[in-house]
């Protein structure tokens, strides 16, 4: 349950004698009233925002409407200045309570509400009685003897010292509260960053410590850091040997092969680029000879300091038994992220990895024998699968993307490798398919390709696309020898609706915009947001200027009309230039250039207007 927010309501006390201006302070103590209502009855995070926009827009009409009125009576300049920073102070604490409530919809701002009625009536009560004191504005006989002699000079020093108060205890309320949240924000990349952390060493440790070859991490001072078990495989030392001993890895080397090491050692060029292999021989544990082909890598921080070297080793010597290469196998089967199936040369599953489980759902008992088709979505055409017999035929293995079906029943996209499995003899013996969901990858590249094509407030095209399709029209209008239009639509006084009613009403209307654009052109025709308020509009395949002149009427007619947006009767204008092809331009920059200098002769034409490039140029 919310902790409870105190409610002030309006009494005589704080009457100035100011008929309009004690209104408007009526209004303002209601606007706050009404957040504390809706801060207690849990109200959303939009619904606040709109009454704290319309609370900062009254706000701003009430502090006019005082410094007009003190200008207008000569009110002293320490009235005036202390009156100013005050309306300032308001305005920036609703911006900051706005700003705060925006970042985090579960911050608790009753304090901020408390602090904003309180700051109201104790402005009220001081600078804004001073004020109407010295306007000599007839007030009630009792409003006067209660608040005669109260406004002395000493006084109005008084009242900047309650100011500066007040200011530095919103300032303070302010900053706590925007602190705690910059540090709840913080706490949890701080999370994030321990938590990537860990995953990304787990995923190190999970790929190097199966590692076919021989890994290893020389720090600074020579001591080994890491070594990947595969050594003991190769070598027959193991591990802690190599750690415990540093110069093993070089005590092994092939007395006669030595100096190899030590000429790669010395060079930087190979260290760094770490990429070029020596070969060179060994000598294992049991005293049996093998070779190694080795390659290292210097390794420095983004500020140059050395850090070690990180090598790697391959065993060349062909010496491995296999039940060590089925072993590794295995490990490597069991371990993969992805999901893999084994079938028979009849297509009839034979092995199933636990990745294989975590994909689809069915472990591989339920799947031994099963033919791989019972994970289709049963929907795969004919061709696709012919298609990938044929490849597999023909090359032994297929790639692709293939639709599957979960268990559970859902579908998902899969990205599938196939390849052929010879035997000895050179005949087909198993099929191996490797697997994984890419449902996922699929969605989000669908929403970056949108995200690069449309303009996400209005969903209309923007101006990358925008640019295709002009090319693409102009190309038509070539071969075709046919006329085509683009117009400059850009709206008038746009900024003066955001000023007046906020961006939240700019955005339904630039909405609102769009919508009757499309409803004035054809199918074939484009709409297109390129920035801010201006909008553009393609119309291939037109047979005379008339036509594009046409739609421009109707787009002003329509654009014109009033709109109801969030409860605000809003009136916008619009200015509309008209470039012809290949009258005005042949290419998409000319085009563009002549539609843009119709349109700027259309705004200075005092109204909404419509101009053709043809008409001044």
């Amino acid at each position: 349950m919310k902790e409870s927010v105190p409610t002030f309501e309006w009494n005589r006390g704080l009457t100035t004698g100011l008929i309009r201006i004690d209104e408007q302070h009526r209004r303002l103590f209601d606007t706050i009233n009404k957040l504390v209502s809706m801060h207690k009855t849990d109200a959303g995070v939009d619904e606040i925002k709109m009454v704290l926009d319309e609370l900062r827009r009254y706000a701003a009409v009430h502090f006019k409407d005082e410094e007009d009125l003190m200008a207008a009576h000569s009110v002293s300049a320490r009235i005036q200045h202390a009156q100013l920073r005050a309306h300032e102070e308001f305005i920036h604490y609703i911006d900051r309570t706005s700003a705060l409530v925006t970042a985090n919809p579960d911050i608790v701002i009753n304090l901020l509400l408390v602090f904003l009625l309180k700051w109201l009536v104790q402005h009220v009560a001081g600078i804004d009685l001073a004020m109407a004191k010295e306007i000599a504005v007839a007030l009630p006989e009792k409003a006067l003897e209660e608040t005669a002699g109260s406004e002395t000079a000493g006084n109005a020093s008084l009242l900047e010292s309650m100011n500066d108060v007040y200011d530095e205890l919103g300032g303070r309320a302010f900053d706590i509260l925007e602190m705690s949240l910059r540090l709840e924000q913080e706490i949890a990349c701080r999370k994030l960053a321990e938590q990537e952390l860990m995953v990304s060493e787990a995923r190190f440790h999970a790929l190097i410590d199966y590692a076919f070859h021989w890994e290893y991490w020389e720090g600074a001072d020579g001591h080994i850091q890491y070594m990947s078990p595969s050594c003991e495989r190769i070598t027959g030392y193991s591990a802690a040997e190599f750690i415990a001993n540093p110069e093993l890895i070089y005590d092994i080397i092939n007395p006669d092969d030595l100096h190899l090491m030590e000429a790669h050692r010395r060079s930087n060029t190979v260290c760094e680029e770490g990429e070029e292999e020596i070969e060179y021989r060994i000598v294992k544990k049991n005293g049996a000879p093998g070779w190694i082909a080795h390659s290292c890598n210097t390794i420095y921080t983004q500020t140059g300091e050395f850090l070690g070297r990180r090598g790697c080793n391959r065993d060349r010597t062909g010496r491995h038994k296999r039940d060590d290469y089925l072993r590794l196998a295995e490990t490597v089967f069991k371990s993969v992220n992805d999901a893999v199936l084994v079938t028979d040369q009849s297509n009839r599953i034979v092995a199933a990895n636990p990745s294989f489980t975590t994909v689809t759902g069915y472990t591989e008992e339920e799947m031994l024998g099963k033919d791989p088709s019972l994970l289709s979505d049963g929907k795969m055409e004919s061709e696709t699968a012919k298609d990938m017999w044929q490849q597999l035929h023909a090359t032994g293995r297929w790639q692709g993307e293939i639709m599957n079906r979960r268990k559970s029943g859902e579908f998902y996209v899969a990205w599938v490798s196939i390849n052929s499995v010879l035997d000895a003899k050179g005949e087909l013996s198993n099929y191996v398919a490797v697997f994984s969901d890419i449902s996922e990858r699929k969605i989000n590249e669908k929403r970056m390709q949108y995200l690069a094509h449309y303009d996400l407030l209005t969903d209309l095209p923007n101006r990358a696309l925008l640019a295709d399709r002009l090319q693409q029209a102009l190309i038509k209008a070539r071969r075709d020898n046919e006329l085509l239009a683009l117009m400059f639509v850009d709206l008038d006084k746009f900024k003066s609706i955001n000023d007046t009613y906020g961006h939240y009403v700019g955005d339904l209307l630039l909405k609102e915009v769009a919508k009757r654009l499309k409803c004035c052109i054809r199918e074939s025709d484009t709409a297109a947001r390129i920035g801010g308020d201006e909008f553009i509009v393609l119309l291939p395949s037109i047979q005379v200027e008339k036509d594009a002149v046409t739609v421009a009427e109707k787009i002003l007619e329509e654009v014109t009309k009033p709109c109801d947006l969030a409860g605000n009767d809003v009136h916008i204008g619009v200015s509309i230039g008209i470039a012809i092809y290949p009258i005005d331009g042949k290419n998409s920059e000319s085009l563009m250039t002549n539609a843009d200098a119709a349109m700027y002769q259309a705004k200075h034409g005092g109204g909404p207007s419509i101009v053709s490039y043809g008409e001044i140029g």
